[in-house]
């Protein structure tokens, strides 16, 4: 280097324009005003948690929202969203609430990227009052917008705290309107459809008892509801992604569409709820995505009559919000994110599935068939994500959903199911993931014998299947085909091999003699369980085959412990 060289210093600092330019630019009036309602969620959300270990629903979600309220008022004078929600802390009003950029610290929370207010303030009005009440504090600022964007080097604002009002909550005022949004928040047409996005976006958390006020009138969740009792049953899929998101899919009919061959088709009735059919998609209770038919929620090809009726939902729900795929307005998904690519293969996968069911009906149409609707009172496979009785627009709010807690790993002592529910489904298709389901819910305390010939189905299965994932499946015939020369004398001819399935004698020596298969750190394990597991298959192949003998609920749930750690590995490795 030079002697001469001297260093410098270059100012990357960003100018407030550019900011609040790149801020505002894209963002939509409506998805603005939904950050200051995913704010006021938040913060209801927080309450609930800072109050101790909530009830919580499948997702690991609050089920109750009660006594929380929102009072969104919408007129070409401006916009106010007033809540009781818990008023925000005095040290994070100080330091991080309207900080471009401070990532949220929300637990399982909406707002993710730390713009929502900034973005709210400066892209709907020319001035902002917000006013916040924690109980402890009661602190209030005023922003005005060209005067803050005129004092170039000021980042800081002037707020003021008093004593507390002893009524907590936040209130967020943006007046006057910017001109363009003055002119589309006036239009009373504009106001009404407004309302139905706020009734679509937050449904879960309707339903959920929390309270949204629109202009002097209280919401109704507006969602679609799947068909409980059709005549194919919906399918569903819950798994953990590498990143730790839990991933929901549930898919299924319209509860008002019916196929031609049923008894009660009507045309006009599925021409008009046709709006309807698509995918949604949920991030920690909030509505991303409405029915949607595009190539983003895995429909490659138009859409065609076959798909008629089809509604699905995917959940995806996250302690960190940032790593849920959604853009940063929260108004679609990210198709970059991995764990949503992944989701897409399996959205794809239950559309194949409908458009069988599909292919099914219209045969039976044409045969003169009659399509018989599955009997009243058959178990869903699982509970469903959206509630069948729920509300459909204009219906009345229903009330608060009961759903199962979220599954945990539980000891094999505290169920007595084939498989626990926190067995993961990722890796689970077609046949392999209706097994898995039936395995969940059937009970070896009353249906041991029935248990017994599920439990060698999905052994069978789950194995075959693995060993085709790490490329194994040929390694396996080849040593079933040694098996059947050394039995016979004489090689399986062509004809034999064609379509041969290896039988579950020969899947059981083949594991045990190829440890290698379940990786060092648990070959020796996984080799025990299997010959725990073969050392059980007399008495499971004569309880399923054998007309005299018998078996109890312990020797069930025996064979079902013997069995359950490799059947775990096979299914969700």
């Amino acid at each position: 280097m030079s002697k001469t060289a001297r260093q410098v210093k270059v100012d990357t600092t960003p100018t407030k324009d550019a900011v609040v330019s790149s801020l505002t630019r894209d963002a939509s009036i409506e998805a603005c005003i939904f950050d200051l309602i995913d704010n006021s969620i938040d913060a209801a959300r927080e309450s609930i948690f800072a109050k101790g270990r909530p009830d919580v629903d499948q997702y690991g979600l609050p089920t109750s929202y009660a006594g929380f309220k929102i009072d969104v008022r919408i007129s070409g004078k401006g916009i106010i969203v007033e809540d009781n929600c818990g008023g925000i802390d005095g040290k994070f009003f100080q330091k991080g609430a309207l900080k471009f950029g401070k990532r949220s610290r929300h637990k399982l929370g909406i707002g993710a990227f730390g713009v929502g207010l900034n973005r709210a303030v400066f892209r709907l009005g020319k001035k902002a009052n917000i006013t916040t009440d924690n109980g402890s504090e009661r602190l209030s600022l005023t922003i005005d917008a060209k005067i803050y964007l005129k004092e170039e080097d000021n980042w800081g604002l002037d707020a003021w705290a008093i004593q507390s009002s002893g009524q907590v909550g936040t209130s967020v005022e943006i007046t006057p309107p910017v001109p363009d949004v003055e002119k589309t928040i006036s239009d009373s047409n504009w106001q009404k459809e407004f309302g139905q996005q706020i009734s679509e976006r937050y449904f879960s958390l309707l339903q959920k008892g929390i309270v949204i006020e629109y202009n002097g009138q209280i919401l109704s969740p507006i969602y679609v509801p799947i068909r409980d009792g059709g005549p194919y049953d919906s399918r569903s899929k819950h798994y953990k992604s590498a990143g730790g998101i839990n991933v929901y899919l549930l898919a299924g009919q319209h509860i008002r569409h019916r196929f031609s061959a049923e008894p009660d088709f009507d045309l006009p009735t599925n021409r008009q709820i046709s709006d309807d059919f698509g995918w949604s998609i949920i991030c920690n209770d909030r509505l991303i995505v409405r029915s949607d038919k595009s190539p983003k929620t895995g429909w490659d090809h138009q859409w065609h009559p076959e798909f008629n009726g089809f509604v699905g939902y995917v959940r995806f729900v996250s302690e960190t919000p940032d790593l849920l795929p959604w853009n940063t307005t929260k108004s679609d998904v990210d198709l970059t994110n991995a764990v949503y690519r992944d989701a897409l293969d399996d959205m794809r996968e239950f559309v194949r599935a409908w458009r069988s069911d599909a292919y099914h009906a219209k045969k039976t149409k044409q045969g003169n068939g009659i399509l018989i609707p599955t009997p009243p009172g058959t178990p869903p496979l699982p509970p469903p994500l959206i509630d069948p009785r729920g509300a459909l627009p204009n219906r009345q709010k229903p009330g608060p959903v009961k759903r199962p807690k979220p599954t945990k790993k539980i000891g094999h002592n505290t169920f007595t199911t084939i498989l626990p529910d926190d067995v993961d489904e990722k890796l689970c298709h077609d046949k392999l993931l209706a097994l898995v389901h039936e395995a969940k819910l059937l009970d070896l305390s009353t249906t041991a014998y029935a248990g017994m010939g599920l439990l060698r189905t999905l052994f069978e299965t789950a194995s075959i299947l693995f060993l085709t994932r790490h490329k194994r499946y040929d390694d396996l015939k080849s040593f079933s085909f040694d098996l059947l020369e050394q039995k016979n004398g004489v090689a399986p001819s062509e004809k034999q091999k064609k379509g041969f399935i290896p039988r579950l004698e020969d899947i059981l020596l083949f594991l045990a003699q190829n440890k290698d298969i379940w990786g060092s750190d648990k070959a020796n394990y996984m080799a025990r369980c299997v010959t725990n597991f073969a050392a059980n298959k007399p008495k499971l192949n004569d309880s399923v085959h054998h007309p005299y003998m018998t078996i109890n609920r312990q020797e069930a749930l025996a064979i079902r412990d013997a069995s359950l750690p490799v059947l775990r590995h096979m299914i969700e490795n």
